[in-house]
């Protein structure tokens, strides 16, 4: 049975908030993210501001991702995500508490060495901040690939454009030179 504390209000989602206020992408849309970067069982995925983990799920159960990390700012939405884990994620789906905006934080050091698909649901203003550092730690790594839903990331050139109940879906492909225009 779930924890009705670990449910917080929207006034405590934006309190906590450093990039965008926790709004869950639907189901549908996950799984729309993640087909749209072809992921699957090679891939490495982390969800930047990863919520109640939905997107992390998504990407273990249905396309049996090699590994699923959660990135999250919120200990609350950590202690939800970990709630709702399934015995069966166990050993692929892990959650992280983490500040994305600070570039020296280790998490951008695990995701240089990781990632290969990394998704995200954050406001273009929160987008703009981050693309600096993903710029910085991302510009060597040819097999990665970014998705956005939303909102595209300013300056940078999407590979592609799809729409999933109206919200945008944009993927950039770092194994392009021209994803970003900086």
């Amino acid at each position: 049975k779930l924890d009705p504390s670990l449910i917080a209000s929207m006034d405590s989602c934006f309190e906590t908030a450093s990039l965008s206020p926790y709004l869950p992408v639907p189901p549908e849309v996950a799984q729309k993210m993640l087909e749209i970067a072809n992921a699957g069982p090679n891939d490495v995925h982390y969800e930047l501001g990863s919520g109640d983990g939905r997107v992390n799920f998504c990407a273990a159960n249905v396309f049996q991702v090699k590994k699923s990390v959660g990135v999250e700012i919120d200990s609350s939405l950590i202690q939800l995500s970990n709630q709702l884990r399934q015995p069966s994620n166990v050993e692929t789906v892990t959650f992280v508490l983490a500040d994305l905006m600070d570039p020296r934080n280790v998490i951008w050091d695990t995701i240089q060495e990781d990632a290969t698909v990394l998704t995200m649901y954050f406001v273009e203003n929160a987008l703009a901040r981050l693309a600096p550092i993903m710029e910085e730690r991302l510009r060597e790594k040819a097999c990665c690939r970014v998705i956005t839903c939303g909102y595209p990331v300013p300056e940078w050139i999407p590979a592609k454009v799809e729409k999933k109940r109206g919200l945008p879906i944009h993927l950039y492909d770092f194994s392009k030179a021209d994803a970003f225009q900086t």
